[in-house]
């Protein structure tokens, strides 16, 4: 029998050695987590989150299907982190007065703690009074972690939300020695605790950027080396990059103290032109604080309303249908319309009646293990890094380990290893494209029969796509553009991006989809001599990245701005764009040689680099 969310997690509970009392401390009594636990109470996005991160565990392995007051909540904190990272002050204390802010629909003690340290920060900020910012920031801290600052033990456990708070705290914080207590702490904690690479990143290049200034103004410079190295390879592996510019900057001046100034040479160029970059594209670092705004973009997310809706009219049901012995159609018309939110029973018994997942929280794969889900992250970075022998292998034991008789399960695991053979040169363009087609039909009866996407019925268009078949019709895409077919290519995105946006969910919380299918658009209409076009989405591109803190297709998309400004005559911008795309691939451990030979090809001359 398929275990459920809260099964896996009370395993994890027992594997990590965890007590319950410290897992609780601060968020929910024991007895709450129980009734999670078992099912009995539907878990909040705020506390699955944070309870994961307390075990170390990474909450990014799951799409989260959330109420209309959820989904409000984090727009809201989507448009208070933008405000802050732009430094508009103002606007942050106008966003503090509005119902998101004040109203605890979601979770009482997760958006109290943020609400207050969201005060604490104004009131530094705007209005320059530091006593009490200080003070609201640690009553922020002790909604959760009651002996802060004065205990900070060994059976302490912490969410991302939490040591962002004490981070701030820390940075406020005029006593050096209790600062160093903090930093040293959360230093050794993010790295021993934070087991899984998608959670670590977003903590430890954050505590690095506060405690590198510290270590060199102290001439400690091979800890300074050893602390920063750590910090710039998660964020060069992952392209969460949102603390580049400080960590790479202090690392540069802690060898360059030590007598590497040579060996360091390249590093020193490359943050040049990365802060050169940054101020150009309007993000300027001018606070260690900023990176700790940044919104956490990297679930998907759905709105519960609007997945049961698409998926009732889908099946061709009415409202009396899909209500029948579960509920009133009244009462399934407030639940599509996000006036209600349905209880556990009622959401289970119409997500089973409709064949969708019926937990709240759910991968894109089907497994009742966590470890499965590891394997799927290390296969998914591995395609990402262009290593395909290596995920071949990882594909293969993925195979022994999920129920293949599962349409999602077996569709994933067929289009990484069409893809792996495709990239090896083990299939051509014509039958890859094919092969891509039936493992669409996997999950999609109604695949047509036509090879030109152009011809496909608009009523095919229509359905709710998941995110695997996204995945493989960005790799039809991708065959199409080897075949020369840029025009239907284009049309291929254009549609799945379509599906995207009629729903009232924003880009960034499908980031992972969407930056991908943003990337090919670009190009392409870049390809076609649709240049406004193509700049349109090259600039949602860059949009997407820094929002979200992943750098990873930054270059490619500042490299597109080069290309149209080219193609439009202006060659200055061009060589501009071609130049900090080179160094910022450079530095991020991408290709860069394509964006090097268009910045020589268009200047007419070799140029020295480095």
């Amino acid at each position: 029998m398929k275990k459920t969310l809260g099964q896996m997690l009370s395993e994890a509970i027992v594997t990590g050695n965890v007590s319950q009392t410290d897992l609780c401390r601060g968020l929910c009594s024991t007895s709450a987590l129980s009734r999670y636990l078992n099912g009995e109470r539907r878990i909040d996005r705020l506390l699955l989150t944070a309870l994961m991160q307390r075990l170390g565990l990474s909450p990014d392995k799951f799409a989260t299907v959330l109420t209309e007051e959820e989904y409000y909540y984090f727009d809201w904190k989507q448009r208070l982190a933008s405000a802050q990272i732009e430094q508009d002050w103002e606007k942050v204390s106008l966003l503090l007065e509005e119902n998101e802010a004040k109203d605890r629909s979601c979770n009482q003690v997760l958006q109290e703690q943020f609400y207050l340290l969201m005060q604490g920060v104004v009131q530094e900020r705007l209005l320059r009074d530091r006593e009490k910012s200080l003070a609201l920031i640690k009553q922020a801290v002790q909604q959760t972690v009651s002996a802060f600052p004065d205990k900070l033990d060994s059976n302490l456990l912490l969410s991302v939300q939490e040591i962002s708070a004490m981070l701030i705290w820390q940075g406020e914080q005029a006593d050096e020695e209790m600062s160093v207590r903090v930093l040293q702490f959360l230093e050794a904690y993010t790295l021993t605790h934070y087991r899984e690479e998608q959670e670590v990143v977003k903590l430890y290049p954050k505590v690095a950027a506060r405690y590198l200034p510290i270590l060199l103004n102290q001439e400690k410079y091979y800890e300074c080396l050893t602390i920063g190295e750590k910090a710039l390879d998660m964020m060069i592996s992952t392209g969460y990059a949102s603390s580049m510019e400080t960590v790479l900057e202090n690392y540069v001046k802690a060898a360059e103290a030590s007598g590497l100034a040579e060996s360091v040479h390249k590093k020193r160029v490359q943050l040049e032109a990365w802060k050169e970059l940054m101020r150009e594209l309007g993000h300027t670092e001018r606070g260690l604080d900023d990176e700790l705004y940044m919104m956490d973009v990297w679930q998907e997310v759905e709105l519960l309303d609007e997945r049961l809706s698409r998926a009732r009219q889908q099946h061709g049901y009415s409202q009396e249908a899909l209500s029948e012995d579960i509920c009133t159609p009244e009462t399934l018309s407030r639940i599509e319309t996000g006036k209600r939110a349905p209880n556990q029973r009622t959401y289970k018994a119409l997500a089973k009646k409709l064949s969708l997942q019926e937990e709240y929280y759910y991968s894109e794969i089907e497994t009742d293990d966590f470890s499965v889900l590891d394997k799927k992250a290390q296969v998914d970075k591995l395609i990402m890094n262009w290593e395909f022998e290596k995920a071949e292998i990882v594909v293969n034991e993925l195979k022994e380990t999920i129920d293949l008789s599962v349409g999602c399960n077996r569709q994933y695991v067929e289009e990484m290893l069409s893809v792996i053979g495709f990239e090896l040169g083990r299939i051509d363009k014509e039958e890859m494209f094919s092969l891509l087609k039936n493992i669409l039909a996997i999950t999609i009866e109604s695949m047509p029969e036509e090879i030109d996407v152009q011809k496909w019925p608009a009523t095919f268009w229509k359905r709710p796509f998941t995110a695997v078949e996204v995945s493989v019709m960005i790799q039809m895409a991708d065959v199409l553009t080897n075949m020369k077919l840029i025009e239907q290519a284009a049309f291929l995105m254009e549609k799945v991006m379509a599906c995207y946006l009629r729903s009232r969910v924003k880009p960034e919380f499908h980031f992972r989809a969407i930056i991908l299918i943003v990337a090919r658009l670009s190009s392409y209409y870049g390809v076609l001599a649709k240049y406004e076009k193509a700049l349109q989405y090259a600039e949602e591109g860059i949009r997407l990245c820094l929002v979200s803190g992943t750098r990873k297709l930054l270059p490619f998309f500042v490299n597109n701005r080069g290309a149209v400004a080219e193609c439009l005559g202006n060659k200055k911008a061009g060589l501009y764009y071609y130049k900090q795309a080179f160094y910022s691939a450079e530095l991020l451990e991408k290709k860069s040689d394509d964006f090097k030979s268009y910045y020589e090809k268009l200047a007419g001359r070799k140029r020295k680099w480095y």
